[in-house]
């Protein structure tokens, strides 16, 4: 009778020992997966949020300095086309020589 009832109180520890090693094992297996996942969702997720970000802003940012390089290249076209103060001068300067020296021939034709 003792054998047997060892037996029957060691199956019985056995088994539920085992079971309660299996359910703690469980328990700790599915929070430590269920964590891992959590944080590595969440640092994935925020790495392609912060990239995404980050693309967005290099874009935009990218398109402002082409539209702003765009203008000043525009700005600088139309003061390149404008003649400069001295070359105006020059040309003032060239025409009244050319009328002085067409109205000294004039004068040179009638006098002579």
């Amino acid at each position: 009778v003792e054998e047997t009832v060892e037996e029957s109180v060691s199956e019985t520890v056995e088994e539920t020992v085992g079971e309660t090693v299996e359910e703690k094992v469980g328990e700790t297996v599915e929070e430590k997966v269920g964590e891992t996942v959590e944080e590595t969702v969440g640092e994935t997720v925020e790495e392609q949020v912060g990239e995404t970000v980050e693309e967005v802003i290099e874009r935009t940012v990218g398109e402002r300095l082409d539209e702003m390089k765009a203008e000043v290249d525009a700005v600088d076209e139309r003061v390149d086309r404008r003649p400069r103060e001295d070359e105006v001068e020059e040309l003032i300067d060239n025409t009244a020589e050319q009328t002085e020296d067409a109205d000294d021939e004039r004068t040179e034709r009638d006098d002579g």
